[in-house]
């Protein structure tokens, strides 16, 4: 996963929370990305998924899970960002195509 300050161009598609962004995040990533063994971490740890997000988290803020603004054959992103005031302030890039 990379890490993004200020993103820019991307897309915010649902909204989730901490309690309950695991099984989006698995769906998203699919079973040829993922071993069982990290299948067990995630569901053990979510929260360490997305420490980052949860460090800077302010009251009014949001967890969304977001993509580029264009997806196509070698380009594009999805992952989860911290929204505050409606804009993604950090991005946690999780798939890259």
């Amino acid at each position: 996963m990379h890490i993004h300050f200020d993103p820019h161009d991307l897309r915010l598609v649902e909204e989730t929370t901490a309690q309950t962004f695991v099984e989006p995040l698995l769906q998203m990533l699919g079973p040829s990305f993922l071993t069982a063994d990290i299948v067990d971490r995630i569901r053990a740890q979510p929260k360490d998924v997305i420490a980052p997000l949860l460090d800077a988290f302010e009251a009014e803020d949001g967890l969304w899970f977001c993509e580029s603004e264009r997806i196509g054959p070698l380009y594009g992103h999805k992952g989860i960002a911290l929204v505050r005031n409606g804009r993604p302030v950090i991005y946690l890039r999780i798939i890259t195509y």
